[in-house]
């Protein structure tokens, strides 16, 4: 019969319940039950990252996190598009036609959104708690998401480490937390 030790980190993981991909059926339940709609995309961009992640592919796991966090950020530029906030609604909507069209680079359009954001955020059209959090939550994470996507995605001899991953993937919930109550504010904004 083979043994098994169970780590402290293991015993809080089991005790917890906190959010990790080290249970895979666990982690995508506590997601779905937070966010009201989850999108079929980045759910599967995630499982195929946790899929990789737990068979020791650690550059595949953050191409595929890297790419369910551009889709929420496509999604949070959707739901600006859709509101009636002048120049960004404008802006964005005609920046996602182009964009349907041919390829257009993430970065320019997380840069129009934060933008965008940060000026709801100053005329105090969005909750104070997501406007102090802009910066601190959404910037941080989709940048350091990114930043291993790209050293991953291109063809380097750069590693990525399993921690590296796993601290991916673990920012994850946070980063969609974060950007499904945004897009709920923005239905809020939108409907008053």
């Amino acid at each position: 019969m083979a043994g098994f030790y169970v780590t402290s980190r293991g015993r809080a993981l089991l005790e917890k319940g906190d959010i990790s991909p080290h249970n895979p059926a666990r982690f995508y339940t506590k997601i779905r039950d937070k966010v009201a709609s989850t999108d079929e995309v980045v759910m599967t961009y995630l499982g195929e990252g946790v899929g990789a992640w737990a068979a020791g592919l650690n550059r595949a796991a953050v191409v595929m996190v890297g790419c369910a966090c551009e889709k929420l950020i496509l999604l949070l530029a959707q739901s600006l598009s859709e509101t009636d906030t002048p120049p960004w609604s404008d802006k964005l909507a005609k920046y996602l036609e182009r964009a349907n069209k041919s390829p257009v680079s993430i970065s320019s359009v997380f840069q129009k959104v934060r933008e965008a954001l940060l000026d709801l955020a100053k005329k105090k059209k969005l909750p104070s708690k997501l406007a102090d959090a802009l910066d601190r939550k959404l910037t941080p994470i989709f940048e350091h998401t990114r930043g291993l996507r790209n050293a991953a995605g291109h063809p380097t001899v750069d590693e990525i480490s399993s921690d590296d991953a796993e601290a991916t993937l673990l920012l994850f919930p946070g980063f969609y937390f974060f950007t499904d109550e945004l897009m709920k504010a923005l239905v809020d904004l939108r409907n008053n």
